[in-house]
């Protein structure tokens, strides 16, 4: 009996030199971070890593990797251990050390965009070390599965699509797992990076015409509000009238 023949991993996009590099492509930044829970407010970052890509602005293809960034800090708070039978990080691993604050902010400022699965996160906890720029979720805006949503989970992913990471839930691998991921085609030949912001744009574009009709709508509520019906007006003017006839008697 013949053995069943494993898929070949789908290669990582590959490091671009400098003068492989085309003034026509854009640049963006695939992020992701480990923190030690997911409180907002109480919990910190420990963990980041910043995967700077080239893409073609019209196919979105990934053209390879730019440049990357990954460090770790010392938080000023316990790690639990649930969150650390995730991604194996402790206290002690990550006593003195902090992020190049500099390195990263450089590297950011070169991205138009930033991508995140589950970007929501990754921008709540990340997005006070970068310059202000659009946030893309590739969990949110790829239809990945009709399942629920834990179908859409990262590791699952790139365990679907045959990509092998060194280590799961570690801000470097997931980073280049997912740009991987983005670079391979859906159904329809399109890169799922091309799908991400097309579905994004057409979502953007969507809230952006409701809350024009919604603004209109109110406008168009108060001008009718404040107008004086009809009947009340024409009282108006005969009251009016009489008086002006009687003063004229």
């Amino acid at each position: 009996m013949c053995a069943k023949k494993v898929p070949a991993s789908p290669p990582m996009p590959t490091m671009l030199s400098a003068h492989e590099l085309s003034p026509s492509w854009g640049l963006a930044a695939v992020v992701d971070c480990e923190t030690t829970g997911f409180d907002y407010e109480k919990d910190e970052l420990i963990e980041i890593a910043v995967v700077l890509f080239a893409f073609d602005r019209e196919t979105h293809e990934v053209k390879g990797v730019v440049d990357e960034y990954v460090g770790q800090r010392e938080p000023g708070r316990s790690i639990p251990r649930d969150a650390t039978a995730v991604h194996g990080l402790t206290k002690r691993m990550l006593k003195g050390k902090d992020l190049d604050y500099v390195r990263l902010r450089e590297i950011a400022r070169r991205a138009e965009f930033y991508v995140a699965h589950n970007a929501d996160f990754d921008e709540r906890f990340c997005g006070c070390y970068f310059p202000p720029r659009p946030w893309y979720c590739s969990m949110r805006h790829v239809v990945w599965t009709t399942r629920t949503e834990k179908w859409q989970k990262l590791e699952k992913l790139l365990r679907r699509y045959g990509i092998i990471e060194k280590q799961t839930h570690r801000a470097i691998d997931d980073a280049k797992g997912l740009l991987t991921l983005l670079s391979l085609r859906n159904k329809a030949g399109e890169t799922f990076l091309h799908e991400m912001i097309t579905r994004a744009e057409r979502q953007k574009e969507a809230l952006e015409r409701l809350r024009r009709e919604a603004a209109a709508t109110r406008v168009h509520e108060e001008t009718e509000r404040k107008r004086p019906r009809a009947g009340c007006l024409t009282l108006t003017c005969l009251i009016l009238t009489l008086v002006y006839l009687l003063s004229r008697c």
